[in-house]
């Protein structure tokens, strides 16, 4: 899908959550147009090396190509970190979204995939999380402050805590089970035996 012009992988018509796009309103064209993806550009840098592993043998310039552009966009994630957590996105007019407020949907693969420029910005966003998002919930770190927990955002969550703080990391996984919401909200049969997407906190 190509690059926008902080180096990002564009947003198109959604990236990680399908409904991006049209919460920007009337942005929503140039969002389709110009729009980047903090989450995407992320998990782009965690995965594409993986990728490029296992075809080495098969396709050593493939390999080669996926690894440089692995490398661009770990410089341009630079421009995401905003001292203390990444934002959301760009949505094409040159303004960083989320800048002021933590978003979970653009932290989980950034520790995932250490997209990190400086040192100590790992632990400073781990501390931000643990005390905004992780901590206030009973049942897994919500995806803005108050908000409700998306168990597909929260869930990788764990897995990012894993490389660096194995205890949170096991902590946090039992609090993202069915059953951690059955012992917080035992008279809200949703999030026990199914649920939907997300649930509130």
């Amino acid at each position: 899908v190509g690059t926008g012009e902080h180096g990002l992988v564009r947003i198109g018509i959604g990236d990680w959550s399908d409904g991006i796009v049209p919460k920007t309103g009337p942005l929503a064209a140039l969002a389709v147009e110009k729009g980047e993806s903090v989450p995407n550009t992320q998990m782009a840098i965690a995965i594409l090396p993986r990728i490029a592993e296992l075809i080495r043998s098969r396709d050593a310039a493939l390999a080669a190509e996926i690894e440089s552009r692995v490398e661009g966009y770990r410089v341009a994630m630079a421009s995401a970190w905003t001292g203390e957590f990444f934002h959301r996105a760009y949505f094409g007019d040159g303004n960083p979204v989320h800048a002021d407020q933590i978003d979970l949907e653009a932290q989980v693969w950034g520790l995932i995939g250490n997209t990190f420029s400086e040192p100590g910005q790992r632990q400073a966003l781990i501390e931000r999380i643990a005390e905004q998002l992780d901590e206030p919930s009973p049942m897994g770190a919500t995806m803005i402050p108050g908000g409700g927990v998306w168990p597909a955002i929260s869930g990788l969550l764990s897995w990012g805590y894993a490389s660096t703080d194995p205890e949170r990391a096991w902590a946090h996984l039992g609090r993202n089970t069915m059953a951690a919401h059955a012992r917080a909200f035992p008279e809200v049969w949703y999030g026990i035996w199914s649920g939907p997407d997300g649930v509130s906190s």
